[in-house]
């Protein structure tokens, strides 16, 4: 199994030795990624594990064990890998569809915050995606939506308070992806077919308008390109006492993937 694991709370950054099967990331709560990338597109290259793009007017610190990402209007910050934007895809990339990947973050956002994201593509060209919304946009609902290849579903429930620590998983598979939140499957079936390169990506992809707005407390996130099948499909039960009594809808797509 091959992982690629940032902790915001622990130790500084290390590598496992070369005769260990896992490749690993550490961040502390006292270091940021330092691959940084200043306005994208650049021509940078490095062996660094993640890419990191700050957008003027941008900023992001470790405190307090976190790793706090704010945006700006009409910019951008974030980290992972992304052969595009930045033009570095850093030193890791998603596995094949068949092997399977899981992409696991605890994270905040803090209040008024919009248009957050994790979101990756596997070799095969499969897209899974999260967005984040504390509050309403006009363009997504507030909560966390989710993508299938019929479109966008929100899967939160009205009391869902993004505020909060929470836990949020994606895990795709043979073109599958399943969507977690706290521990709870909330949703899976037929990943977007994007094709347009394997990257992983979290944080304020946007760049553009709808801008994002507000801050991104990262506590943990971690990246396994051979996750493997999908676990079996949990009881419909479980599903219904998360999702509470909110709907589950198919909202429209409101910006271009990056």
């Amino acid at each position: 199994m091959k992982t690629i694991r940032i902790l915001a709370a622990v130790g500084a950054i290390c590598a496992l030795s070369p005769g260990l099967v896992a490749q690993v990331a550490v961040l502390s709560g006292n270091h940021v990624p330092n691959a940084n990338v200043i306005e994208a597109p650049n021509t940078m290259t490095n062996a660094a594990l993640f890419t990191t793009v700050v957008f003027a007017g941008t900023n992001w610190i470790a405190e307090d064990g976190f790793i706090k990402m704010t945006t700006a209007p009409i910019r951008g910050i974030w980290f992972g890998s992304d052969p595009i934007a930045g033009g570095d895809p850093a030193a890791f990339l998603p596995g094949s569809t068949s092997d399977g990947n899981k992409l696991q973050l605890r994270s905040l956002l803090t209040a008024g915050s919009q248009s957050w994201s994790a979101y990756f593509q596997d070799t095969n060209g499969y897209h899974a995606r999260m967005d984040f919304q504390a509050t309403d946009n006009s363009q997504n609902r507030p909560g966390v939506t989710v993508e299938l290849d019929t479109g966008f579903v929100t899967v939160s429930g009205p009391d869902f308070d993004l505020s909060e620590l929470h836990d949020f998983e994606i895990h795709l598979h043979n073109g599958i992806v399943a969507y977690s939140i706290n521990g709870v499957e909330v949703l899976r079936g037929p990943a977007v077919p994007l094709n347009n390169g394997a990257r992983v990506i979290v944080g304020d992809p946007t760049g553009s308008t709808p801008t994002g707005t507000g801050s991104m407390w990262i506590d943990s996130f971690s990246f396994d390109n051979e996750a493997g099948p999908l676990a079996p499909i949990p009881e419909p039960a479980t599903v219904a006492l998360f999702l509470g009594l909110a709907a589950l809808g198919i909202i429209a797509r409101r910006h271009g993937h990056n």
